[in-house]
């Protein structure tokens, strides 16, 4: 949930609450038996504001002191164990001189290595969270790319079907890829597909033209260069039946 974006809607409730006619504030009397007792409604007061500090502050740590440019996803779903391998080139710069560590969100993902201009670099995996321990020689405001491999098993937010080659995912991105679940954070996302011959693949922006490598693997790209929150990414690959139909000036494609 974007706490920014809640804070502005309730800024633009109240003022528009506020200039709203008498007649429209009418409301009925309310009850007043069986009302919650004043110290229940303070108690879940302070719950409820101590809960919304402490889900601010994870979100503020998620991005602190660098800024996501761009991620390139290579990723290979393996249909028979429901299981996918990834290798995630991250574009960053950070916003400060010895910037000591960078944060990601990465689901139950298994984290093999993390490297930064080929150099191995120490990281920790803490529950949902990937902490990278970044060199301290990093100039503010310099590109620089981080490449994380990985593998994980299929989830809420990574679905293999069962009966079928067939995969899909479902919002929650850093089940499948390490990212930003922030949804404040926006960047580019450029999408490598690693399938079996023969499948349809269907993702964000714009694919470009289908390449085959040397051991059959069919690689199908997407890339969209719109910066938008990682809960956008996504894809689905499988045997899926295609149609096409023109409406006016725009060509719709059907799977």
């Amino acid at each position: 949930m974007n706490l920014r974006f809640l804070g502005l809607l309730g800024h633009w409730a109240a003022a528009r609450f506020a200039s709203c006619p008498p007649r429209a504030l009418r409301t009925p009397p309310l009850p007043t038996q069986n009302a919650l007792p004043p110290s229940l409604l303070r108690g879940v007061g302070i719950w409820l504001t101590a809960w919304l500090a402490l889900l601010m502050c994870n979100l503020a740590f998620a991005q602190s002191g660098w800024t996501a440019k761009q991620f390139t996803l290579e990723l290979e779903p393996q249909f028979e164990t429901g299981t996918v391998r990834g290798t995630l080139a991250l574009d960053f710069s950070v916003r400060q001189n010895g910037l000591k560590q960078l944060t990601l969100d990465a689901g139950n993902l298994r984290i093999s290595t993390v490297e930064l201009d080929a150099k191995t670099l120490p990281f920790e995996k803490a529950g949902n969270q990937l902490h990278i321990t970044l060199p301290v020689s990093l100039k503010a405001d310099t590109p620089q790319q981080l490449q994380v491999r990985y593998t994980g098993e299929g989830s809420g937010g990574l679905r293999f079907d069962k009966d079928s080659t067939q995969v899909a995912t479902a919002f929650s991105t850093s089940q499948w890829m390490p990212c930003l679940d922030d949804p404040s954070v926006r960047a580019p996302f450029r999408l490598s597909l690693l399938l079996p011959p023969g499948l349809v693949s269907v993702g964000n922006g714009t694919p470009d033209p289908r390449q085959v490598r040397a051991d059959g693997k069919v690689v199908h790209t997407w890339h969209l260069q719109q910066p938008m929150p990682s809960y956008l990414y996504g894809f689905a690959a499988g045997q899926f039946a295609q149609a096409q139909t023109i409406a006016g000036k725009t060509n719709l494609e059907y799977f």
